[in-house]
């Protein structure tokens, strides 16, 4: 009777080693931080990518206003030469 609960124990922990061996060494799939990770660096490129869109666009409207401004200058002295 003893001799069956040695053996029984013996098996049941040499099962449990063999299992926990096998599931360290498969490969994981994508886990979900680095499918996280994935989805925070596209983020990043589209806001990165949409905040160089509105630069540009700022220093045109910038351009503009200097024009604008550069053109009342020259109104404003025709005005006072008269």
């Amino acid at each position: 009777m003893k001799n069956k609960i040695v053996v029984l124990a013996a098996v049941v922990t040499l099962v449990a080693v063999y299992a926990g061996v096998a599931v360290s060494q498969q490969e994981p799939s994508i886990r979900p931080f680095d499918q996280m990770n994935t989805q925070l660096q596209a983020r990043m490129d589209r806001l990165e990518t949409n905040q160089k869109f509105i630069l540009q666009k700022l220093d045109t409207v910038i351009a503009n206003q200097q024009k604008i401004l550069g053109e009342l200058d020259v109104v404003k002295i025709r005005a006072t030469r008269r």
